[in-house]
């Protein structure tokens, strides 16, 4: 299937469905299907099954919905197109413009996302003009996406946090990016192919050097907030076993470690990057600031 319309409803971003939608068309609710692509051939029921199966899980605890999303998708695959949407800030890719696939449905095969179409990114809007948005946006695209947005409210934000530090470090490190897009750049300029897209759409932004730098700098800048938001893990954190009466919360950015015990308890706090940022006797109460490094 692939998503093909922002619509009304709710199936494009998998929350629900109007079961009372026409199905005997490969258009439904914000999507097309793709394959198979017979005439008089309509397959919606494995997607409607599909989008069943995720507003239950929704109200499951955590430990149920982390084992059946992982039975349901390649988890893999749908952290990285999670990190891939935010890191780009694919505006236009958040199921709309992705492809939801399965190698074999009817043997349980898991499904994957795949994208396609990639005009709304590094900082721009469909048309073209800067979209002065970053990752993460408050009422942004992770929240539209029932399925993206309750993996960043379970445990398995943890498996997303620990993926972003991986690919901050390689494919999405600022100085792999910048190179990426300055060969590019290149490769327009010197095959023609920028003077052919200014002759066909002049009113797009016509300077070449300009867009490489507006994209460098927007870059920067999400690539801070990412960090911000991935570069510490914030969910699942928990005592050793056995240490009665030590408790740990995390908000905002702030962890939070009570000791009610009489003796002292030895803690040790690691940030993102795996650097030690203390490790003392605890007696009472301590609150050590996420990436302060103190």
């Amino acid at each position: 299937y692939k998503g093909e319309a922002w619509d009304n409803g709710t199936a494009i971003s998998l929350r629900g469905y109007d079961d009372a939608a026409r199905t005997d068309t490969i258009y439904w609710q914000g999507w097309e299907q793709d394959y198979p692509d017979e005439d008089g051939v309509f397959t919606w029921q494995y997607l409607k099954d599909l989008i069943d199966a995720i507003v239950a899980m929704d109200a499951q605890d955590d430990a149920t919905f982390c084992r059946q999303v992982e039975s349901l998708f390649d988890l893999d695959n749908a952290i990285d197109y999670l990190l891939f949407l935010e890191a780009v800030n694919a505006v236009d890719n958040n199921l709309k413009n992705t492809f939801l696939s399965t190698y074999n449905v009817q043997k349980g095969s898991k499904w994957f996302f795949t994208p396609w179409d990639l005009d709304a990114t590094f900082g721009r809007m469909p048309d073209g003009s800067a979209s002065g948005l970053y990752a993460f946006t408050e009422g942004g695209q992770m929240e539209r996406n029932a399925l993206f947005s309750r993996i960043l409210r379970s445990s398995l934000r943890d498996r997303v946090c620990d993926r972003w530090r991986e690919l901050s470090q390689t494919v999405y490190a600022p100085s792999a990016i910048k190179a990426r897009i300055e060969r590019y750049a290149y490769l327009l300029e010197r095959s023609g192919a920028w003077a052919r897209e200014l002759a066909q759409w002049p009113s797009v932004p016509d300077d070449l050097a300009g867009e490489v730098s507006f994209m460098e700098n927007w870059y920067d800048a999400n690539f801070a907030v990412m960090n911000s938001k991935l570069g510490n893990t914030s969910v699942g954190i928990r005592p050793s076993a056995g240490l009665d009466g030590v408790s740990v919360a995390v908000a905002d950015g702030v962890v939070t470690v009570g000791n009610a015990g009489t003796g002292d308890v030895r803690l040790t706090v690691y940030n993102a990057e795996g650097r030690r940022l203390l490790s003392a006797g605890i007696t009472g109460s301590r609150q050590i600031a996420l990436g302060s490094g103190t």
